[in-house]
């Protein structure tokens, strides 16, 4: 899931939109924003990492590890019609994988509830 290049978020205008006018979910270390999309059938996940987590080095393994966090447990974000970014916050780059993994599956659990919610409402 999320491994092919359709299903990247890239462009800043994409984020962008995703930043101003969809919800987030937010743990220690990670922040998940995310926007429905009912013109797609497929999800599109964007990675941000801020500059104050720290040099190119860090950012780029502070991404590595988010990608695999999610190639591994992302099997629970929906399939169809969403725009989804992770953010990592400043001490993404001194935690753990475990940790990591521990916050990623906090804010699905957030964004999980939500979605249900959203379902039976019909919102």
């Amino acid at each position: 899931m999320f491994r092919h290049k359709e299903h990247r978020l890239r462009s800043n205008r994409d984020f962008q939109m995703v930043y101003q006018k969809g919800r987030f979910f937010a743990s220690h270390l990670l922040v998940l924003y995310t926007l429905p999309q009912a013109k797609t059938t497929t999800s599109r996940l964007g990675y941000s990492i801020a500059r104050k987590t720290g040099k190119a080095i860090l950012r780029n393994r502070v991404r590595r590890r988010l990608r695999e966090i999610v190639h591994l447990g992302g099997s629970t974000l929906p399939l169809e019609g969403f725009d989804f970014i992770l953010l990592a916050r400043q001490g993404a780059a001194t935690a753990t994988y475990r940790e990591l993994t521990t916050d990623f599956d906090r804010v699905l659990l957030r964004f999980g509830r939500w979605h249900r919610e959203e379902k039976k409402t019909g919102g």
